[in-house]
């Protein structure tokens, strides 16, 4: 759940049928210790269970469990964007723990060309001098460098490199087999901001990740975040949808924003009216952050049989107060979003069969 709502926001999600749900994302920790132990209470209340956070990073890192009548689903739920302070924190003799969410920190390094190594290094020397080893150390690779907390590495093609942390993915696979083991599906979700070249490409580390999860048995993995769609993989018969964008986006709605976002807008501090700093952001403009896809998996005997694609819109042109709500595309509205998830999945060897009503199939000959 992001931002706030009211609590009868959980009741509302219990009427529309959501049963299970992830908690890890960028704003877990908006409302501190507090805000955070709140929202789980309102969703046991209600019976929705929920998976990636919790009172210490094995509470974050467990399964949560859902039974159905088709059988017992549970859900493994992490995110790699988030605020330091946001990560919970394991118990141990002397301590207690602490409160936060399940993390998958992910290290960053930038390639560039030769050239702007080069000046880089530069840089770095005429602002803080030659780097040198420490006491009995190995001296610094003449290969790499740190510049403002940054590594950078000479090479092409110029990109960012991002790699997951392997505690952080042993972990959560280790969730992931033990899901396996106590449920009939498995699903990982992650809210997972970082891209790659463009915004439509998610960033290096998520396909091993992801796939790192299918082979510890999962069943599906889901990526959230970004707030627009990426493509979809098959791998081993499973779906992987690298972003399925945004499909409740009500967050023209929030009540009260703190000072330090109207001051970073450049915007008085004293407004009554938060909705000016909504103004300031690029999500209404853009078509892409109001249109997704929900798909629906069928499963049979242990294996996935259909993939169908569902295009809903968020209502982009509506009032500030009325959009952000999904609802069906039109049939031509359906071909212009799966027309852009057809491209974006192309490079995964992904076929996606677009119907005359504007939904989608997800051809499995690869199976």
């Amino acid at each position: 759940m992001n931002l706030v709502c009211e609590t009868w926001g959980t009741d509302e999600l219990a009427w529309m049928g959501i049963d299970i749900m992830g908690q890890a994302n960028n704003h877990t920790m908006d409302y501190g210790d507090e805000g955070l132990i709140a929202t789980s209470e309102h969703l046991d209340r209600v019976g929705i269970a929920h998976a990636g956070a919790g009172l210490t990073l094995m509470d974050a890192s467990r399964p949560a469990y859902c039974d159905t009548p088709g059988g017992r689903v549970a859900l493994v739920n992490c995110a790699s964007t988030f605020p330091a302070w946001s990560l919970a924190a394991l118990a141990r003799d002397d301590s207690n723990g602490r409160p936060g969410l399940n993390p998958l920190r992910v290290g960053r390094t930038y390639r560039v060309d030769a050239t702007s190594f080069g000046q880089l290094r530069q840089i770095t020397q005429a602002l803080f001098g030659r780097p040198s080893a420490a006491p009995g150390a190995a001296p610094p690779p003449a290969d790499e460098l740190t510049f403002l907390g940054n590594k950078f590495i000479p090479g092409t093609p110029t990109e960012v490199i991002n790699t997951a942390l392997a505690a952080d993915a042993k972990r959560i696979t280790e969730a992931v087999a033990v899901a396996r083991r106590n449920a009939t599906l498995v699903l990982v979700t992650i809210h997972a901001h970082e891209g790659g070249n463009s915004r439509e490409v998610p960033a290096t580390f998520l396909q091993p990740f992801a796939r790192a999860c299918i082979d510890a048995g999962a069943d599906a993995f889901f990526g959230a975040g970004p707030h627009l769609l990426r493509g979809i993989e098959i791998y081993r018969g499973k779906p992987i949808c690298y972003s399925l964008g945004n499909f409740f986006f009500q967050y023209e709605s929030v009540k009260q924003i703190p000072a330090e976002v109207f001051e970073a807008n450049q915007l008085d501090i004293h407004t009554q009216d938060p909705s000016v700093s909504y103004d300031t952001m690029r999500f209404p403009q853009d078509r892409v952050y109001w249109e997704s896809v929900v798909p629906v998996v069928t499963h049979e005997q242990g294996r996935v049989t259909e993939i169908r694609l569902h295009p809903v819109v968020l209502g982009q042109k509506a009032e500030r107060f009325e959009r952000g709500t999904p609802v069906l595309a039109s049939s031509e509205e359906g071909r212009q979003i799966l027309s852009g998830l057809v491209r974006m999945s192309e490079p995964y060897g992904t076929a996606i069969a677009v119907l005359d009503d504007g939904t989608g199939v997800i051809e499995l000959k690869q199976l």
